[in-house]
């Protein structure tokens, strides 16, 4: 991602009212998570959270690459991913947008886990203990 874009989303976050920010976190929630009894909880750390060190560590997030340094990783990884018909992208798609910056990471164990959003553990609760427990296992 570009300087300005990460910029302009920094500065986007911090401009807006308290109501806004609430009201921009209610719709994200909607996207975010298909467990409508998560959303209060999810909206609930959102809000509660500084907003000001959240606005901060997306912007750093999204300047960082790591991809460079993928390679220096030797131990085992595993990496799930959401992906949801409703997402509007086919799967297919998902799977190369994780393949894709993690090719550099050779111990890296891609795991798609379909009818999730963003919050594979409330989306998917039994799949993500079952993954969690299979690479502790490993």
């Amino acid at each position: 991602m570009s300087a300005p874009y990460a910029e302009m989303n920094r500065t986007q976050l911090l401009a807006m009212t308290d109501e806004q920010f609430a009201a921009t976190q209610v719709q994200t929630m909607a996207i975010m998570t298909k467990a409508e009894a998560a959303r209060p909880t999810l909206l609930d750390w959102s809000l509660t959270s500084d907003r000001r060190v959240v606005a901060q560590a997306m912007y750093e997030v999204t300047l960082d690459d790591a991809r460079p340094r993928l390679p220096a990783i030797t131990a085992p990884v595993t990496v799930l991913y959401a992906w949801d018909a409703d997402m509007g992208r086919p799967a297919d798609m998902v799977d190369q947008m994780y393949a894709t910056p993690y090719a550099g990471l050779a111990a890296a164990n891609l795991i798609r886990v379909d009818g999730s959003y963003h919050f594979i553990m409330f989306d998917q609760p039994e799949v993500f203990t079952q993954e969690v427990a299979n690479f502790l296992r490993s």
